[in-house]
């Protein structure tokens, strides 16, 4: 038992002083995980249309290597080049934006990490092929045996951006809807 009621006031003191800053710790870091969440939907909205051309353009390539054709395509020194650029989009998309995606869903910023590494390794692959030889100083098992890799890799990319890109579209929903007719064509309705 106290001995007196200043001990007791003390200890009341003491105790509420925790519990007080128990709480603004707590409030604190509510604030942070709110700015975070905020910050990540408004980097999703960004990247929305950048991840769309890669989704789109590596669909695209990996197509064109499924209608690959060595009799038609072989001669062709230019082929596959297209995807240098990728890579350089695809490096656009840099590590803080990947940061700041961290606390949507799903992954979202791991699936995306792992789709631009995808690109990069499939650009400087076809890079370092096409530097080192022609394409069309390659024998035909040596083109084929590409064409058959980067077809693998793209789709894998593709993949994951086709994620990656419903996920940014979910965050990017929540705080920027897209303009209704009104909105478009009767701004005095709006006022």
């Amino acid at each position: 038992m106290a001995d007196s009621p200043w001990e007791i006031l003390s200890a009341l003191g003491t105790v509420s002083a925790v519990v007080v800053a128990l709480g603004i710790s707590g409030w604190s870091e509510r604030q942070k995980r709110l700015s975070d969440r905020a910050r990540a939907k408004l980097v999703a909205s960004r990247l929305i249309e950048p991840v769309k051309v890669l989704e789109d353009e590596l669909r695209t390539e990996m197509l064109l290597f499924y209608l690959y054709n060595d009799a038609e395509h072989g001669t062709d020194d230019t082929y596959a080049l297209r995807v240098a650029r990728l890579g350089t989009l695809a490096s656009s998309i840099n590590v803080e934006a990947l940061l700041d995606l961290s606390s949507l869903p799903n992954g979202c910023a791991g699936r995306l990490a792992i789709a631009l590494g995808v690109i990069e390794v499939l650009a400087r692959d076809i890079e370092a092929v096409t530097t080192t030889k022609k394409w069309s100083d390659l024998v035909e098992f040596q083109r084929t045996i590409y064409i058959s890799k980067w077809r693998e890799q793209a789709g894998v990319g593709a993949d994951y951006l086709t994620a990656v890109l419903r996920d940014l579209q979910k965050a990017s929903d929540d705080i920027a809807t897209f303009p209704t007719r009104e909105e478009l064509y009767e701004p005095e309705a709006l006022s």
